[in-house]
């Protein structure tokens, strides 16, 4: 039986927490969406693209081989080095915004946010190195613990969020998403205090070299990588606010998070112990990934079908009745962008695929495709003045072109020998 597995175990896990959080989430956007406008969810999109911009890049992408050696100690040092990363370029985010204030001043939009801007950097840290911990977590199989935690820190938001409304006006979406971040990294640094000491006798200097050497494709291939999935991601939100209006982005904004909250439960829950068990499998049993891969896409195929058809054909109603009628246009936008979203429901869990199998820099050039296809899209858009809702219309048959290749691509690689030039003492030739 498939859910008595190892495997089926921590995807229950998984399941059980990222669906109470999405619950929580899912919850919280009937009330945030009256005590909101589409201005204010339009800055807090703002705020995170800032964000954002550097988070995935601020540990070099060095957390994400924390799953991969055979040895914890050798695990434990590229831990180390993620984490002084992270602290690192906190610090530099710290700098560029007070050196680069006047120069922001000059862009409206930025300008908007005010003194919220030097909350990035401390949002730039506690996400990354939440994510740093997630990957630590995640290769010990603590998926129960991972589960807790995001219930707990979606519940610390959503009512920050709640509570800070008539507070802090405007802003208390974002202060709200701080105390978010705060209390996730909080308990994951708790969770961590067992592994301190192995960690500080893990972290000395040539051991920090000798990890970063070993995986040095993770910074300089796949963080240029990510570094390009952020541009195609949060360009279309700066792209949108550029050739149309802050509320038009507050809208999409909506419905991305409306629409992942219900229907992103099982993607969420799996990406983790894929991950995970790709790993196991590449190095012991190869062939055995490809009948992985093919598995997850048809069972991800079924269970997504049937609500991504009840979004196609209904979001515009759902969201005027479930979030007020002035919501109705996310809906429509939602409506719209259904067939990518149900393409990347079913990549997006084996998205790390390439880093298991060591085809980092064909993903590296499939990613400038999808920066080509999805901003493109959007430019046409809007050099041709299309108006907002064919402007999502273009962005969506781009997104389904790139999507749909890139599921392809991964079907083809799975089970393939680690490239050579990726090979190090942990992966056995």
């Amino acid at each position: 039986m498939f859910w008595k597995s190892e495997f089926g175990r921590n995807i229950a896990k998984m399941l059980g927490g990222v669906g109470l959080a999405q619950v929580i989430n899912f919850a919280a956007s009937l009330v945030l969406a009256r005590l909101y406008d589409e201005a204010d969810f339009g800055r807090l999109a703002l705020f995170t693209s800032l964000m954002m911009l550097l988070t995935n890049l601020a540990g070099l992408r060095y957390e994400l081989a924390t799953v991969l050696p055979r040895r914890p100690e050798k695990a434990l040092a590229v831990l180390a080095l993620a984490l002084r990363l992270n602290l690192l370029f906190g610090l530099l985010a710290l700098l560029l915004v007070g050196l680069g204030r006047p120069w922001l001043a000059q862009y409206p939009k930025l300008a908007s946010l005010g003194p919220l801007l030097w909350l990035v950097p401390l949002a730039l840290f506690l996400l990354s190195a939440f994510n740093s911990f997630n990957y630590w977590y995640t290769r010990q199989k603590a998926f129960g613990w991972i589960a807790r935690v995001q219930v707990a820190q979606t519940s610390v938001g959503a009512l920050a969020q709640m509570g800070l409304a008539s507070v802090l006006p405007g802003v208390g979406l974002i202060w709200g998403y701080l105390l978010r971040l705060l209390s996730g990294f909080g308990l994951f640094a708790w969770g961590f205090r067992r592994w301190w000491a192995p960690l500080q006798a893990a972290a000395k200097p040539p051991a920090l070299r000798s990890v970063a050497r070993e995986y040095r494709e993770f910074p300089l291939v796949n963080a240029p990588h990510v570094g390009l999935d952020v541009l195609q991601n949060e360009g279309i939100v700066f792209l949108v606010v550029y050739f149309f209006t802050e509320s038009l982005v507050g809208s999409y904004a909506f419905a991305l998070r409306i629409v992942k909250a219900p229907l992103g439960i099982i993607g969420r829950a799996l990406t983790p112990v894929f991950y995970q068990r790709a790993s196991e499998l590449h190095r012991e049993n190869p062939a055995a990934l490809r009948d992985l891969i093919r598995q997850i896409y048809g069972r991800l195929l079924l269970v997504g079908l049937p609500g991504f058809a009840l979004l196609f054909f209904g979001a515009p109603s759902l969201f005027a009745l479930l979030f007020g009628e002035n919501w109705r246009l996310a809906g429509q936008i939602a409506s719209i962008l259904t067939p990518w979203l149900l393409l990347n429901f079913i990549a997006s869990p084996v998205s790390q695929l390439p880093l298991v199998v060591g085809r980092q820099k064909t993903a590296l050039a499939l990613a400038g495709l999808g920066v080509l296809l999805k901003l493109g899209a959007l430019l046409a858009a809007g050099w041709l003045e299309a108006g907002e809702l064919r402007a999502f219309l273009y962005l969506c048959l781009g997104a389904s072109l790139y999507q749909a290749i890139v599921l392809l691509w991964y079907y083809w690689i799975a089970g393939m020998p680690t490239s050579t030039s990726t090979k190090n003492e942990d992966t056995p030739d």
